[in-house]
């Protein structure tokens, strides 16, 4: 009996192990936002395409809804100077105003009110940097914003809030000190504080971009004349670029003795959309895509979230829907494939979405021939009234070449089998070239048999360009 209970156990182990072991492959790859890729606009029936592939990414807990994407992950994605009121709060439009009302709260003693009035404001300021750089009294309201936060925090015995709160003020507003806007308590604390920063070792933060023209803001103060911040105490800042009304905010995180590199492609982040309903690129016309590069750029500038990305492409009466999926950490595209519209897109667009997180094939799913190149090539199709393409000139020359060579050596054969005698005494021993111009006529226009069978079955079949971002798939695809 003991011997019983003494192995149960052990049997329960093993068998949960097991279980375990062969449950654990079929869990989904890490896969935990979904965006998009368009050329020339979104396709007006793209939610009900992509409607499928989404459903089915969503159960294995991949953020689809932009929403969701930008709580998730807004701090991979190059989102706009001015956020949109889905994603975050916005501007009030009298900033300055609101300041008085959270300061005052606060001097009365009402302390919390005080600091949900004045916290969300500088939230909604840093969620939208285009709005407050273009506002001139800015930095005025701003320090004292920072500076009654941190005195409620103060009296509410919360140094460590208080002293995070100056700090933030200094690295924000290194020209707007805080002085003494709301008593000597913050000053003397604003004073201690920044002392404590120009004491500690720095790092620098180093910007490079694409577009030379580019204004770079750094934590909503003046544009910077250059693109290299020495002397920056450690911390996480926030950069807001700005080119021809167009806006990008992004984050970077400066540690001590060490140069952060931050590369931006502006054409790429520049065609970068979020809106309510979905999130992802739009390439205009004549414009290059480049959103394998960008995306691997956004998946391992942060390293928490493998990205997906979804595509709708139509390449003249066909309609593909292709995915690909980058891996976090090192931004290397894992997995790639399309499937043709049109046919079962309900199956197919789930089969889709399980092939990019697990890798599962399917009869949905379109190989690509494994020739990468930058743009699609257009379908060439022979003009109706053209009974000989060009590219059917050449083997009728070769069969032509090959009855011309066949037709003289059976002449020359029958010279020297001539019963007269008259022409075999004239040409003698013939037979011997005719047989071999015959045997060499036959195998030429064999060849161009072939090739013109083999120039035949072609036109039954279109080369089609599945593309997907700044690739495109080459393969032969039958007509659907």
């Amino acid at each position: 009996m003991s011997e019983r209970k003494i192995k149960r156990p052990a049997v329960r182990r093993c068998l949960a192990m097991c279980v375990l072991a062969s449950w654990l492959p079929s869990l989904s790859a890490s896969a935990d936002i979904l965006i998009e890729s368009h050329r020339n606009g979104r396709p007006a029936d793209a939610d009900r395409i992509l409607g499928p592939m989404r459903e089915e990414l969503a159960k294995a807990g991949v953020k689809v809804r932009p929403v969701d994407v930008v709580a998730e992950a807004g701090d991979q994605l190059p989102l706009s100077g001015v956020a949109n009121p889905e994603f975050g709060p916005n501007l009030p439009a009298d900033p300055a105003g609101q300041v008085e009302q959270g300061t005052r709260q606060v001097f009365r003693g009402d302390y919390d009110a005080g600091l949900a009035t004045l916290e969300s404001l500088i939230k909604a300021a840093q969620q939208n940097p285009a709005l407050v750089v273009a506002d001139t009294l800015s930095s005025a309201w701003l320090t004292k914003a920072y500076a009654a936060v941190a005195f409620a925090h103060l009296r509410k015995h919360q140094l460590d809030a208080a002293t995070e709160a100056v700090a933030e003020e200094i690295r924000s507003l290194p020209d707007s000190p805080i002085g003494r806007i709301v008593g000597p308590d913050i000053a003397t604390l604003s004073d201690t504080v920044r002392k404590t920063l120009d004491g500690s070792t720095s790092g620098t933060l180093r910007i490079s971009v694409s577009q030379p023209d580019v204004q770079i803001f750094l934590d909503e103060h003046a544009p910077a004349p250059g693109r290299t911040f020495l002397k920056l105490p450690n911390g996480t800042y926030r950069l807001l670029l700005v080119r021809s009304g167009v806006s990008r905010r992004y984050a970077a995180v400066v540690v001590p003795d060490r140069t952060t590199d931050l590369s931006i492609d502006w054409d790429a982040d520049a065609a970068f959309t979020a809106t309510a309903s979905w999130i992802g690129f739009v390439w205009p016309r004549g414009q290059d895509t480049k959103t394998d590069v960008a995306v691997a750029r956004y998946a391992h500038g942060a390293a928490r979230h493998d990205v997906l990305v979804a595509s709708i492409v139509e390449r003249g009466a066909h309609r593909f829907l292709a995915g690909k999926i980058f891996e976090k950490k090192t931004g290397a595209l894992v997995r790639h494939k399309a499937i043709a519209l049109g046919r079962d897109d309900d199956r197919c667009g789930r089969a889709l979405a399980q092939y990019l997180l697990k890798g599962s094939p399917s009869s949905c799913l379109i190989d690509d021939s494994g020739e990468l190149v930058h743009a699609a090539k257009p379908e060439h199709t022979p003009r109706d009234h053209d009974d000989h393409p060009p590219s059917r000139i050449i083997p009728i020359g070769i069969l032509a070449v090959g009855g011309a060579l066949l037709a003289t050596g059976i002449g020359m054969v029958q010279i020297d089998q001539d019963p007269s005698h008259q022409l075999k005494r004239t040409y003698r021993d013939t037979a011997p070239a005719g047989f071999g111009l015959t045997i060499g006529g036959a195998v030429v226009s064999g060849i161009g048999v072939g090739w013109l069978l083999f120039r035949s079955s072609k036109t039954h079949s279109t080369p089609v360009a599945v593309v997907t971002h700044d690739t495109a798939y080459i393969g032969w695809l039958r007509r659907f």
